[in-house]
Formats: C-alpha cells, sequence, structure tokens
C-alpha cells in the first residue's frame, strides 16, 4: 500500500482546508519520508485517527479520507505522524 496524509487546517493560516503532510513538512522544515512509502500488508493494522488528520491510499483525495472514520496504517508511520502532530498543535498554541 502507498498513501498520503492529509491534515486539516482548521485553526491554521491560510486559504487551504486540507494540506498534504508531506508538504506541509517540507514548508516547515520537517519533511520526513513517510508520504509514498510502500507498507508490507502483514504490518497494517486498523486504527482509529484523530479528527484532525487523515491517511489513505495516495490515489485518494484529502476529502475522501477526511469521510473515512478509520483508515489501515503501519504502526511505526502512526508513531511519527504522531510526533509531528503534536509539533504542529504546539506550533498553533505559540
Amino acid at each position: 500500500m502507498r498513501f498520503i496524509v492529509c491534515v486539516h487546517l482548521s485553526g491554521f493560516p491560510g486559504p487551504e482546508e486540507f494540506v498534504r503532510l508531506d508538504d506541509l513538512m517540507h514548508k516547515n522544515g520537517f519533511y520526513k519520508e513517510i508520504v509514498g512509502q510502500s507498507v508490507p500488508n502483514e504490518t497494517l493494522e486498523t486504527i482509529h485517527l484523530p479528527p484532525l488528520v487523515y491517511l489513505g491510499d495516495e490515489d485518494s483525495s484529502c476529502e475522501e479520507l477526511a469521510a473515512s472514520l478509520s483508515v489501515q496504517i503501519a504502526d511505526r508511520v502512526w508513531k511519527a505522524v504522531s510526533v509531528f502532530v503534536a509539533q504542529i498543535t504546539e506550533w498553533a498554541v505559540l
């Protein structure tokens, strides 16, 4: 599975309602090689994501991903995303 990560930008400045996480990371100097990775099927597990972060197949749009209640993602990637989401939450508070 190849995937993208989208973040809902409610509360963040800018015209976009959604942004791909790879774009956001690159702009803020936190780019990580987590978008577009191939993830072995046997490492996937179903988890529930916080409402502001969506992950899915790279052919999906952010809006399509936001309509999903849960997605499949490898645990190691989820940890990387969690760390980044904590970072952007910290920026929002500042």
